[in-house]
């Protein structure tokens, strides 16, 4: 519930560092959870800080979180974040063999550009 609880006030902006610091809390407490490194990843796409974003989404070693399509999405959406277009657009395709991903997710994949979620 906690985790649910820090992604919605990560996605409205609400006290970022705040919670930008339980995730990481949580995150170096339960090394093997893939979605607390899921989650804190998102706090640092939040931030604006894409390269450490990347670095805690690659930690996810859990086979089946990584066949997800909010992973490879989020995978997608880090690498566009980068300037990595083409990775984007090819991870934004492999969320959609995993199941529907986000509501924007097909228009990632047609504009291929970033599309922010409602």
């Amino acid at each position: 519930i906690e985790l649910t609880y820090l992604h919605a006030l990560a996605k409205q902006q609400i006290e970022p560092a705040k919670t930008h610091e339980r995730l990481a809390e949580l995150a170096l407490q339960n090394t093997a959870n893939a979605r607390c490194a899921f989650e804190y990843a998102y706090s640092f796409i939040q931030l604006g800080q894409y390269a450490q974003a990347l670095e805690w989404q690659l930690k996810i070693t859990d086979a089946k979180f990584i066949q997800s399509a909010a992973y490879q999405e989020q995978l997608g959406d880090i690498y566009y974040f980068l300037g990595r277009s083409q990775e984007a657009l090819s991870y934004w395709r492999k969320a959609t063999e995993y199941g529907e991903g986000s509501s924007v997710l097909s228009k990632k994949i047609t504009q291929q550009t970033y599309v922010q979620a409602p």
